[in-house]
């Protein structure tokens, strides 16, 4: 992998596992009595959805990238792992896993406290949740939820050498009005 790209990935990883930690460090109080990894991920998701949305498109995003590469018969060059195995290597997720902070975990727990915590958290992020899920709802009205048949031949003569930057821009302003993953991707 040249320079620039591994650059580019390993700075999303560790951008992706930073965001785990801090998003894990408000979940701790949080954790019920006895708990396992997947209690641990359902919490995250549950709490932070969009973040955990974000990390599954990254994925996706990489995995395309790989298997473009591998159709050229050249090697992988991401490899990046899915996001339920990648956050088993977050250091937070590795600590609160740990069988001696569980026991301590065990020993330590409050009912009353975690309730307390668990509205709080609760209080902060639904706001945060429900201003995205309201913009998101609102791009999705405006624009057209169909994949038009024409759209491939947009793309294509945005790609030609000879369309000049005033014909790309009113392209990019018609792909604009169409909600796929096509566009997205473009």
């Amino acid at each position: 992998m040249s320079g620039v790209t591994r650059h580019i990935f390993e700075k999303d990883i560790r951008d992706i596992f930073r965001m785990w930690n801090s998003q894990l460090k408000t979940i701790i109080p949080i954790l019920p009595k006895r708990y396992t990894k997947e209690n641990v991920i359902d919490l995250l998701k549950k709490y932070y959805p969009h973040e955990w949305e974000s990390v599954k498109i990254k994925y996706d995003y990489y995995t395309i990238k790989d298997r473009h590469i591998n159709k050229h018969k050249k090697r992988t060059r991401y490899n990046m792992q899915n996001p339920t195995s990648l956050i088993k290597n977050a250091s937070l997720f590795k600590k609160i896993t740990n069988k001696d902070y569980q026991e301590q975990h065990y020993k330590k727990y409050d009912e009353i406290y975690k309730q307390k915590m668990e509205n709080q958290l609760w209080n902060k992020r639904f706001p945060k949740i429900d201003r995205i899920n309201k913009k998101i709802n609102k791009a999705l009205l405006k624009t057209q939820q169909m994949y038009p048949s024409f759209l491939d031949k947009l793309i294509g003569f945005y790609e030609r050498k000879n369309t000049s930057q005033n014909d790309r821009m009113y392209i990019l302003i018609e792909l604009k009005k169409y909600y796929s993953n096509k566009t997205i991707q473009f």
